[in-house]
């Protein structure tokens, strides 16, 4: 991953935070992870394939999630809402880096957490974790991709 392609997903999320809820979020310098993920109340992860692999992933606590839905007029706040929510989300943060990446960028339907247990999937040992404040709290995106070759130089 280059800092081309960070910066990629530092714009896909705000953007999307400005079309969604009219307001960019801030965010942080990011990070890198070597540890297990610091998963919060709700998480939606997105894997990737083809030329490219890993993970994308947004995490976020409950209070971020429905703060964010209430901005786009939407009252409920049930667990499921919640969890459909932060995947979509993630869907939508990936799908917009396979517009930049081209079609052998392969992004694999959502997959849900809550309460801030691990995936049963492998997770990339390395990661950006990229912090988005907003409104107050703070949501995490995870950003675990690497090209198929730097994964073999890797293993």
């Amino acid at each position: 991953m280059t800092d081309n392609d960070l910066k990629m997903f530092v714009d896909i999320v705000s953007n999307y935070f400005a079309k969604v809820v009219d307001e960019a979020p801030l965010l942080d310098e990011p990070v890198i992870e070597f540890t297990p993920p610091k998963l919060l109340d709700y998480s939606g992860f997105i894997q990737i394939s083809g030329s490219d692999d890993g993970c994308v992933y947004i995490t976020m606590p409950r209070d971020f999630a429905v703060s964010f839905l209430r901005r786009t007029g939407e009252m409920a706040s049930d667990d499921a809402l919640l969890s459909d929510f932060v995947g979509e989300m993630a869907s939508t943060i990936a799908s917009n880096a396979r517009e930049r990446f081209g079609g052998q960028f392969k992004i694999s339907v959502p997959r849900t957490l809550v309460g801030g247990q691990q995936p049963p999937f492998s997770v990339p040992g390395t990661r950006f974790v990229l912090p988005i404040r907003w409104d107050g709290r703070t949501a995490h995106l995870g950003i675990g991709v690497f090209s198929s070759v730097e994964a073999v130089k890797a293993s």
